[in-house]
């Protein structure tokens, strides 16, 4: 029997520049809206620094992710 109610188990998060990949993160969540502090807090791990300018779609919208943006701005 056929599932058709079938949804994929891993979400890829890719952080650019310039068209260049400076980081990715596999996590097995269906949900955007739980990945972009742990992606930007990595990125910052990476790199000693947050990205000046953020462009996420609206999946990634919560108030969370809003304050956490505000906080690394200030």
């Amino acid at each position: 029997m056929k599932r058709k109610d079938w949804w994929n188990g891993y979400n890829p998060q890719n952080l650019t520049e310039n068209r260049f990949i400076l980081l990715t993160t596999v996590p097995n969540s269906a949900e955007d809206t739980w990945e972009l502090i742990p992606a930007l807090k990595k990125f910052n791990k990476k790199y000693s620094t947050f990205p000046k300018n953020s462009l996420a779609d609206k999946w990634y919208a919560s108030e969370e992710n809003y304050e956490f943006l505000e906080n690394i701005r200030n």
